[in-house]
């Protein structure tokens, strides 16, 4: 369901306002005589019952649109509609059994003859079947029904003819006595019908304000398809009436205009289904690509998390047998207390990405000289390289000051090593270098480990994803670290990057940060 927006609602509003004053201003004319004077003169006047129904429907609608509508407000709006109803219902069948059921002349008189009324001061039944259907559409509002919209359309088609009519000097569409309305009831009825539709907009399954390409397309054609051929008419008669053309020639070049405005109008729409369908595609492959990748993920997790589990077995085994101070024993210990750190590094990637992508951490910025973090976080991890065979270099240039959170940007550059030990095989080489570079401190890590296929590179900081793998290797990871660098590098403000040759050639990944001055006495 579309979101309503406050500026469908203040234009409903605002409909039922220009409604309830159009009804004020004629029941006055009425009060004071002026009315029965246009009347009696010849014009086609609105009528008592018009100008108290019109009233009567724009508080209606004001009553009974809005979010939450207090109950009394609410009954007063639903009274007024039923009112509207039953003026209209009638008024109309007085015109179809041809009787007089005495409400015509309640609030004023109108002398007997007027133009276009059937008897005095009885509205036509144009007027009486549109009252008929707001009152109907207004009641369905209260409701919350989407039949309100339809009612709302069909009271706006009723009263198009002597629109027509009076836009093209048509006397016959709105001055005879099956066809009588005056203009300020036409223009009234109009706006309350549109108000009505607007309103409809909280109701639910109503096609006119559904989010989908279906509504948008009806939102955007609505007017132009109803004011167009309208506004081509119009046109095409004054053009006939001044001898520009005949008759004939008139109707062709309306025709003509109306082929090439709808024509763009269809190519249009065309245009906008074709990309509302290209972009669904998009969005169905970016699903079907997120449940592979969740698939595999669950896979390698099962995997991750079954692979720590013989050894722990195994370990608690031994220690459940062998002597406590023995040599065995200390190598259960070990193997228990190394499985259980890989563990726990799992569970704390899973945990942190989660708070991240949630907006639940909190960073603690402050003034933070990345040379000095980068070279601690180096030798903290200087044993485990050199575990694997891995040589380590540093260069770090002075100076490259950031803002930032100690804790987190040391996870960036732990994350990072990890990721370049875990894929470069033993007799390798691991550098790291710090620099500044156009405003930004940059951290590269490099390694001649087994690269990045160039179709991974754009993929390599997402969630779960990792090179090409068997679960049956021995890298191990969840594909996690790489996400949690980019996540807590933007958060900083900036940015992370990767680069290889291909595979086998080894690969850098780049993070940068913006830089700050350095603290005073620095």
């Amino acid at each position: 369901m579309r979101p309503r927006t406050p500026a469908i609602a203040a234009g409903a509003r605002l409909l039922g306002v220009l409604a309830i004053g159009v009804g004020v201003v004629y029941l006055a004319a009425w009060f004071t005589g002026s009315a029965a004077a246009w009347s009696a003169a010849g014009a086609v006047t609105m009528k008592t019952n018009a100008a108290l129904g019109l009233v009567l429907a724009g508080i209606a609608l004001l009553a009974v649109d809005g979010d939450q509508v207090p109950g009394r407000r609410r009954a007063a709006g639903v009274a007024s509609a039923a009112v509207v109803l039953a003026i209209g219902a009638l008024t109309l069948a007085e015109h179809l059994l041809r009787v007089d059921l005495g409400i015509d002349q309640l609030l004023a008189s109108e002398t007997p003859g007027a133009a276009a009324t059937a008897s005095p001061n009885r509205m036509g039944p144009p007027a009486a079947t549109s009252f008929l259907l707001l009152g109907a559409g207004l009641l369905a509002l209260a409701w919350r029904r989407g039949v309100a919209l339809h009612l709302g359309i069909a009271t706006c088609v009723i009263v198009l003819g002597p629109a027509v009519g009076y836009l093209y000097g048509i006397g016959r569409f709105y001055g005879g006595h099956a066809t009588g309305i005056a203009s300020p009831t036409v223009v009234a009825l109009l706006a309350m019908g549109m108000g009505v539709a607007l309103a409809s907009s909280r109701a639910r399954g109503v096609l006119l304000w559904r989010d989908d390409p279906g509504g948008a397309l009806l939102r955007k054609l609505a007017v132009p398809a109803a004011a167009t051929p309208l506004a081509l008419g119009w046109v095409a008669v004054q053009g006939a009436r001044r001898g520009l053309y005949d008759t004939a020639t008139g109707t062709g070049l309306f025709a003509m205009s109306l082929i090439v405005v709808f024509g763009f109008m269809l190519w249009g729409a065309a245009a906008q289904l074709s990309a509302a369908s290209a972009e669904r595609e998009r969005q169905e492959e970016a699903l079907r690509e997120a449940d592979r990748r969740k698939d595999e993920f669950l896979g390698v997790l099962s995997h991750e998390l079954r692979n720590p589990l013989a050894p722990i077995r195994n370990g608690i085994f031994v220690l459940e047998r062998a002597p406590a101070d023995g040599e065995a024993a200390r190598q259960a210990k070990e193997i228990i207390r190394r499985q259980t750190e890989h563990l726990s590094r799992l569970v704390d990637d899973l945990l942190d990405l989660t708070r991240i992508e949630r907006g639940k951490i909190q960073l603690q910025l402050a003034p933070l000289d990345l040379s000095a973090l980068v070279r601690r976080v180096c030798d903290d991890h200087r044993g485990m390289l050199q575990a694997k065979g891995l040589a380590l270099s540093v260069e770090c240039a002075e100076g490259a000051w950031i803002d930032g959170d100690a804790t987190r940007v040391a996870q960036v550059v732990g994350n990072l090593l990890h990721n370049a030990a875990k894929f470069s095989d033993g007799g390798g080489a691991v550098s790291v270098v710090v620099r500044r570079v156009d405003g930004r401190a940059e951290i590269r890590v490099r390694d001649r480990g087994i690269g990045i296929a160039p179709e991974l590179l754009e993929r390599l900081f997402h969630p779960f994803v990792q090179g090409d793998r068997d679960l049956a290797r021995t890298r191990g990871g969840l594909g996690l670290g790489l996400a949690l660098v980019r996540t807590i590098a933007e958060l900083h403000g900036g940015t992370a990057e990767a680069f290889s040759e291909g595979p086998g050639r080894g690969s850098e990944l780049v993070v940068r940060f913006p830089l700050v001055p350095p603290p005073p006495g620095t």
